[in-house]
């Protein structure tokens, strides 16, 4: 990736999890790289990008100091149980600022928000002490962080998980990118769709009495968004509605009137026709033929298209269940 402000640099591109489009900037999993490093370390980055690794402080401020950036902190155990925590904003200073934890806020998501007390804090390393603790918190719990004054939290510490038993154990700190500057990538995407994805993409019609950590993420997603208004014109396809913003409008289908469709704009691209959207429990789904095969629900909020809008939809076109993503092959 080229940022002013620093040289070149690979970057992992994580694109399955939470809209994609993320930079990861750390990722522990196994414990096979030891982040209980010094201020050189921790300032260039080390490990690899295909495995364990920490980004760089450089780099993660070149990415973060022109524009403030969103975070994602995502934890998962051994068990496949999964936490969250999503920050709207976030941002570091420099190497002669220390790296002082700027900007972090906006907290939402399923894990407590335990990184806005480390605001305003600058970078400790075990050779490099700028915590506010009598001892040097870094070299006490053997990894460097933003610490507290009382030494509180970090997910570049020892004694990292090896096993379920010692609760969550897998750790990504990811930063968004704008658009543009992961495009190309999704285009990609688009042509080589992977198969297993769009198995586990299909989500279930059985009516939950919780929503699932995915629909929660939904929740806090849709805060954002702009205001959805239904729109006049008839569209031939998502992909070709040129505003390119989410909301309402009208799909013409061969051998058929046309009807209202949700297009997606925001989410892996855009050009999205969205035939399911579950999010909040509102909506029964335990319906009978006639309503799937119809339709129900309301196109503002949880809704199911109906099987006959589905099956008169170009194959070609692209379609999104709400809470996964599903892409027909390009033909």
């Amino acid at each position: 990736m080229d940022v002013p402000g620093v040289d070149p640099f690979d970057v992992y591109c994580e694109q399955q999890f939470y809209g994609g489009g993320w930079i990861v900037i750390q990722n522990r999993f196994n414990g096979s790289v030891d982040f209980y490093r010094d201020w050189k370390d921790y300032k260039n980055g080390f490990g690899s990008v295909d495995g364990e690794f920490w980004l760089g402080l450089e780099q993660i401020h070149a990415l973060t100091y022109r524009k403030t950036r969103k975070l994602l902190v995502h934890l998962e155990d051994f068990s496949g149980n999964k936490k969250f925590a999503l920050y709207s904003e976030f941002a570091i200073g420099s190497e002669s600022e220390q790296y002082v934890l700027s900007t972090v806020g906006g907290h939402s998501g399923t894990l407590v928000d335990s990184f806005v007390n480390h605001r305003g804090n600058k970078f400790t390393t075990k050779d490099v002490d700028n915590d506010k603790n009598s001892k040097n918190c870094a070299s006490w719990f053997h990894g460097a962080w933003w610490y507290t004054p009382g030494c509180y939290t970090s997910f570049c510490a020892d004694g990292f998980p090896t096993n379920s038993s010692d609760g969550f154990g897998y750790e990504l700190l990811l930063a968004k990118m704008d658009f543009l500057e992961y495009n190309d990538i999704l285009e990609q995407q688009k042509m080589t769709a992977n198969h297993d994805a769009i198995k586990q993409s299909i989500c279930e019609l059985r009516p939950k009495k919780h929503p699932s950590d995915n629909s929660k993420l939904a929740e806090v997603l849709a805060k954002g968004k702009a205001v959805q208004s239904q729109k006049s014109e008839t569209i031939a396809s998502c992909e070709d509605e040129q505003t390119k913003q989410s909301g309402l409008y009208s799909l013409s289908v061969e051998n058929s009137t046309a009807f209202q469709v949700y297009c997606e704009q925001r989410l892996q691209g855009g050009g999205w026709i969205v035939i399911q959207n579950r999010f909040d429990g509102s909506v029964d789904f335990y319906r009978n033929w006639v309503d799937y095969k119809e339709g129900f629900g309301n196109l503002s909020g949880e809704f199911w298209m109906g099987l006959e809008k589905i099956h008169l939809i170009d194959p070609c076109l692209a379609v999104l269940f709400g809470g996964g993503r599903f892409l027909e092959p390009q033909q």
